[in-house]
């Protein structure tokens, strides 16, 4: 791949952020099959260096004025294609500017391609006044985003349809690409792993359930506490290692009570290396969402990548044809079926094993990076159904 791709996000490495964390391993997999990369990002703190690549923290505010000074940068480059990184609450807290779509124009007037990947495109609306707001606002932006895009790449289907019936005649440049893990799949010998686990506070007969990733309300971390007590309930010894978060970021959240510290191991904030080992050392991963696995879920697909038997929600999100037989699903809101699938698994080694098998020979078979960047980079190649 004889490349030059610019890479824009406002957060990287060793920023505590999903899509950081995705830009990274976007930035390093395109580096390695060839491509020259830079990456824009923001300014101030130091940047995780990767060969191959060149990283600019050079965006001193994601404004108007500040996009416009940065594609004036990206264009002296000159670029074949311009992946942005895209989430309405990347660039502003509150989700509400139009400072991102507004790039894309930019770029485009520079006569350079651009892509973007939109991992989140806005918030549900009618849930109260102020997200009702902010979800018209995103909106609108991520209509302007698109159509001053070149290609856009919605992580779900769903999305992709969705953004297909509001734009009909932009169709054919609208289209799915599914995220991979963000961590890399680091070696742990036996010892290591009866090592951890002992640190943790595990008994070699324990069942570790695993929780990994942020505390996100839709990761519905109540339910898994409950589905604990029920574990403990019936006989199993059922213990619980929440990768990425600390005990007091678990107890602000209030919404059940905690597990007494015998049984539960909250690591903190750990790096890739060190959440890789402990996903090791689980036995059973838990993953109720409110709108179902999907391929937008980077800590499901790192379960799936690290041999971890998934029990999930399916929901509004959830392609069936993809997750069916690889991962254990029950319906969204039917909280007894998650717990008993749960407690089912839990109870049977045979099926945790086969279960294992086929979800790491999906997140092989679907969610490589290689395979990623291939789908995100080609589109470059086709003409777009507008000359906008």
């Amino acid at each position: 791949m004889s490349l030059r791709i610019a890479l824009v996000a406002p957060t990287y490495p060793p920023d505590r952020c999903g899509v950081g964390d995705h830009t990274g391993m976007l930035a390093q997999t395109l580096a390695e099959s060839g491509a020259q990369v830079d990456v824009y990002t923001s300014s101030g703190a130091p940047r995780a260096e990767q060969t191959g690549l060149t990283v600019h923290p050079v965006v001193a505010s994601w404004s108007v004025g500040g996009m416009i000074v940065l594609a004036h940068r990206i264009a002296l480059a000159r670029p074949d294609v311009v992946l942005i990184q895209y989430v309405p609450t990347l660039y502003v807290r509150r989700g509400m500017s139009f400072a991102a779509p507004l790039l894309a124009w930019f770029l485009r007037r520079y006569g350079l391609r651009v892509v973007t990947v939109v991992h989140e495109p806005f918030v549900p609306l009618w849930r109260n006044v102020t997200d009702t707001l902010r979800g018209i606002v995103q909106r609108v932006a991520l209509v302007i985003m698109v159509l001053g895009s070149t290609r856009s790449v919605f992580t779900t289907q769903f999305w992709t349809h969705q953004m297909q019936s509001w734009l009909p005649w932009r169709r054919q440049d609208i289209y799915r690409v599914v995220v991979g893990s963000n961590l890399p799949l680091v070696a742990l010998e036996a010892s290591d792993r009866v090592r951890l686990r002992q640190e943790m506070g595990a008994t070699p007969d324990d069942i570790v359930v695993v929780f990994f990733g942020s505390l996100h309300g839709s990761k519905r971390i109540e339910l898994i506490l409950k589905t604990m007590e029920r574990l403990r309930a019936t006989g199993l010894p059922a213990f619980l290692l929440v990768i990425g978060q600390g005990q007091d970021e678990l107890a602000r959240l209030g919404d059940a009570p905690l597990l007494p510290v015998h049984i539960m191991y909250c690591t903190g904030y750990v790096d890739a290396a060190q959440a890789s080992g402990y996903l090791q050392c689980g036995d059973l991963f838990a993953y109720p969402t409110v709108d179902g696995i999907s391929t937008r879920r980077t800590s499901a697909i790192a379960a799936l990548q690290h041999g971890l038997p998934v029990v999930a929600t399916s929901g509004l999100l959830t392609e069936h044809e993809i997750f069916d037989g690889s991962v254990a699903m029950s319906d969204v809101g039917d909280d007894e079926a998650f717990i008993a699938l749960m407690v089912a698994l839990a109870g049977d080694v045979e099926r945790r094993k086969n279960l294992s098998d086929r979800g790491r020979a999906l997140e092989q078979r679907c969610f490589s990076w290689p395979s990623i960047v291939r789908q995100i980079v080609d589109s470059q190649h086709q003409e777009p159904s507008s000359s906008w």
